[in-house]
C-alpha cells in the first residue's frame, strides 16, 4: 500500500530537473565536474606557458654569454681557455637555474592542480547532499500526502460502516420485538462494532509512522511501518464488514433484509409505508415502486 519507497528518501541522484519539470538553478554535478576541468587545463596551460618562457630565457642568456666569450677571446691561448673554461662554467649555472625553475613550476603547477581538485571534490559533495536533501523533502512530502489519503479513505470507510451499524441495530430491533430471531445477526453485528472499533484505535498509528520516518536512520524502516499500519486498518475494516454482512444475512426470512448496504437508502420499504400513500395516486397513473409493497 505504499506510494513511496525508502530508495526515494535515500537516493543522492545528480539531476538538476526537480519532479514538476522545471530546471533547477543550481549547479550540478556534471556543471561542476565542466568546470573543474577547464580550471585544470588552464593550470597546465599555464604550466606549459612558464616552462617554455624560462628556456627561452635560458636560451637566450646562453647565447649572450657566448658571444661575451667569443669577443673576449685573443691570440693568447692561455687566457683564451679561461674565457672558454669561465662561459662553460656559467652556462652549466645557467641550465642548472633553468631546471631548477622547470621543477619549481611544476611542482607549483601540481599543487594547484591539487588544490583545484580537492575544492571541486567538496563541491561536488556539496552539491550531491544539497541535492539528496531536496530529494528527500520531496519524498516525504509525497509520503505525507499519501498518509492523508489513506487516512481520509479509511475515516470516510469507517464512518460509513457506523452508520450502517447503526440502522441495521434498529432493523435488528424491530425484528426481535415482532418475535423474530435476531441472535446470529445480533452477535454478528456486536463482532463488527468490536473491529470497527479496533479500526478506528489503529487509525492514528499511520500518522505516528509517519512521524517517526524522519528521525529514523534507516527510512526504509519507517516506510514499512506506515505500510504496516495502514494495513491493520485495512484489515480491520474489511472484517467489520465482512461480519456486518453476515448480521444482514442473518435477517434473511424476516421481511426486513437490506437490499444494499452501500445506499444511502440501504432497505427495503415494508408494505405498511405506502398506505397514506395511496389515496393521493390517481388510478389513471402506471407506477413502479420498486419497494417490498
Amino acid at each position: 500500500v505504499g506510494v513511496v519507497s525508502a530508495q526515494e528518501i535515500d537516493s543522492t541522484g545528480t539531476s538538476n530537473t526537480s519532479d514538476t519539470g522545471t530546471v533547477s538553478s543550481e549547479p550540478t554535478v556534471r556543471d561542476i565536474r565542466q568546470e573543474s576541468k577547464k580550471e585544470v587545463q588552464t593550470i597546465q596551460q599555464q604550466k606549459k606557458e612558464d616552462v617554455q618562457k624560462v628556456r627561452q630565457e635560458t636560451k637566450q642568456n646562453v647565447g649572450t654569454i657566448r658571444e661575451d666569450a667569443k669577443a673576449k677571446l685573443t691570440d693568447d691561448r692561455t687566457a683564451n681557455k679561461e674565457v672558454r673554461t669561465d662561459a662553460r662554467m656559467m652556462i652549466k649555472e645557467e641550465r642548472g637555474n633553468m631546471r631548477e625553475d622547470i621543477h619549481e613550476k611544476r611542482e607549483a603547477a601540481r599543487e594547484d592542480v591539487r588544490k583545484a581538485l580537492e575544492e571541486i571534490k567538496l563541491k561536488i559533495g556539496e552539491a550531491r547532499d544539497k541535492r539528496a536533501e531536496e530529494r528527500k523533502q520531496k519524498a516525504l512530502e509525497r509520503a505525507g500526502a499519501y498518509v492523508e489519503r489513506v487516512i481520509k479513505r479509511m475515516s470516510a470507510a469507517i464512518d460509513r460502516i457506523a452508520k450502517m451499524q447503526e440502522r441495521l441495530a434498529h432493523r435488528i430491533e424491530k425484528v426481535a420485538a415482532a418475535g423474530g430471531n435476531a441472535t446470529e445477526a445480533k452477535a454478528a453485528l456486536e463482532e463488527s462494532k468490536t473491529k470497527l472499533a479496533e479500526a478506528r484505535e489503529a487509525l492514528p498509528g499511520i500518522s505516528a509512522a509517519f512521524s517517526n520516518l524522519t528521525t529514523l536512520e534507516k527510512p526504509s524502516e519507517g516506510i514499512l511501518a506506515i505500510n504496516e499500519a495502514a494495513k491493520k486498518v485495512k484489515e480491520l475494516v474489511k472484517e467489520a464488514h465482512s461480519a456486518l454482512a453476515r448480521a444482514v444475512a442473518a435477517l434473511k426470512g424476516t421481511g426486513l433484509l437490506p437490499q444494499r448496504i452501500y445506499s444511502p437508502d440501504d432497505f427495503q420499504t415494508p408494505p405498511e409505508a405506502l398506505l397514506p400513500l395511496y389515496s393521493h395516486l390517481p388510478l389513471a397513473w402506471r407506477i413502479w415502486e420498486p419497494a417490498a409493497g
